[in-house]
């Protein structure tokens, strides 16, 4: 069965990833360096600096800060623990060293990419570790959607915390929602002919008659000439439960993932423990309650 993962993209070999980074990187500078900080005119001396965790998470977002080292100026990195790394409250995660000036004018912008790359790992991580040691159906995969507000950067972070990565834009997959449903009045009416070429192709249901009223069809339609999945969004429980029993009734040998949908939380995920689901997607982990407290400590003599 096709995977949609690619997660093995968003990596500082693939340009249009980097080109992401560097763009994301010039906006923060832009933003925060309008004029010159008048609280750092006169700190030429050298020293270092430390981010320091004061709580648990998950490394990420080292590879970038290495990719970027050009817009700190004449500050360098040296990061203790790679990407994945699960750190512990006191654990020194990198040491910046330059001038006083340049460190102070970089906190900011180190410390809001850090954070914002750890806290979503660390969350990634707790959903996956819900598979790998709580499920039943320990074969779901957990996809980032792109609903993250950084993008291509978000899904980096969630794929170091276990994540899947769902399309990476709207030009290499294509996705058909409840909106396209509603202006072709149903996926019968859509032009398939023109969706080869893509690395995949996914159907969203909202509702079982949906779901029973075109997949035979799309089925027809797709089988052997585009990877393809279906979505099923927002199903209450018991509905969901209907529509995948229709699907392993009528769809033994399926060739399409099963993805699940629409409010997933870590306070219900468990209910998706069902066998017939292949993937479930969430934009939960970009949103995070407690994010990964880190800070920037000067070293003092």
């Amino acid at each position: 069965m096709f995977v949609p993962d690619f997660s093995q993209k968003l990596v500082v070999t693939e340009q249009f990833y980097v080109n992401a980074v560097l763009n994301y990187f010039d906006y923060c500078f832009k933003m925060d360096m309008t004029s010159s900080d008048r609280t750092t005119e006169d700190y030429f001396a050298y020293s270092e600096a430390f981010v320091i965790a004061n709580s648990d998470g998950v490394m990420a977002g080292g590879e970038e800060l290495v990719l970027v080292q050009k817009f700190f100026t004449d500050l360098s990195f040296e990061f203790k623990f790679e990407d994945g790394y699960v750190f512990k409250k006191g654990d020194i995660l990198l040491v910046i060293k330059g001038s006083i000036a340049s460190i102070l004018r970089s906190e900011r912008v180190v410390l809001n990419f850090l954070t914002r790359f750890c806290s979503i790992a660390h969350k990634a991580r707790i959903y996956s570790n819900l598979i790998n040691y709580s499920f039943k159906n320990n074969k779901i995969k957990f996809l980032s959607t792109r609903k993250g507000l950084l993008g291509l950067l978000d899904k980096k972070a969630a794929s170091i915390g276990g994540f899947y990565t769902h399309r990476l834009n709207l030009a290499h997959a294509a996705m058909f929602k409840d909106n396209h449903f509603a202006v072709k009045n149903g996926y019968q009416n859509l032009l398939l002919d023109k969706l080869e070429g893509l690395d995949f192709v996914e159907f969203e249901f909202d509702t079982l008659q949906q779901l029973q009223s075109n997949i035979a069809y799309l089925d027809f339609k797709l089988k052997n000439r585009v990877p393809y999945g279906i979505m099923l969004d927002n199903f209450s429980m018991p509905e969901l439960n209907s529509a995948l029993t229709f699907l392993s009734a009528n769809f033994k040998n399926r060739d399409f993932f099963i993805e699940v949908s629409g409010g997933v939380k870590l306070d219900n995920v468990n209910n998706l423990d069902l066998e017939g689901i292949d993937y479930v997607s969430t934009s939960d982990i970009f949103y995070y309650e407690r994010p990964v407290d880190l800070s920037l400590e000067l070293e003092t003599k």
